[in-house]
């Protein structure tokens, strides 16, 4: 059997949620192949629908998605950081959704490869960062790390965020 990925249909759905999420941006999650649709003409038709930010699950498949992009598109991984990753995560101009103290640590002693990070946060402690304050399933969350504003730099919208919260 073969499927046919119709593109254009594709870049339509990205373009009515980021339409949706307005004034929010809405990014592509282009993890898996795309989930087995392909990640590389995938990004190529949201990129030019107009997303500027993407997702995928490991530093490999940033580097594939990255082969076909512009150095504009910003790229996270969402599994995080590991020791020993720099070389791919700079090289791709990948930036890793740190998922705990550990991986902040490596991250940070490898010299921030990417630039910059994303953190998954702790609801429970009211940390939000640039790009969620969902739960983390690794290592007990980021918000566990003691004064991340050494290496956290909140989004624009960070202050309206977390107006009120203790």
């Amino acid at each position: 059997m073969r499927v046919e990925v119709d593109l254009d249909a594709a870049a339509a759905n990205w373009r009515f949620y980021a339409r949706t999420a307005s004034p929010a941006e809405a990014a592509a999650v282009v993890k898996a192949d795309g989930y087995g649709l392909g990640a590389a003409p995938l990004a190529r038709a949201f990129r030019q629908a107009g997303a500027r930010t993407f997702f995928v699950a490991t530093p490999g498949e940033g580097a594939a998605v990255r082969a076909g992009l512009d150095a504009e598109a910003v790229i996270y991984v969402l599994d995080g950081y590991r020791a020993g990753a720099a070389a791919v995560m700079a090289g791709a101009g990948l930036r890793p959704v740190v998922n705990g103290v550990a991986q902040a640590q490596a991250w940070l002693a490898d010299g921030r490869p990417g630039g910059a990070c994303a953190v998954q946060g702790d609801e429970e402690r009211r940390l939000c960062v640039p790009l969620t304050c969902g739960r983390s399933r690794k290592e007990g969350g980021a918000a566990s790390v003691a004064h991340p504003g050494s290496w956290v730099q909140p989004n624009k919208d960070a202050a309206a965020q977390t107006k009120g919260l203790k």
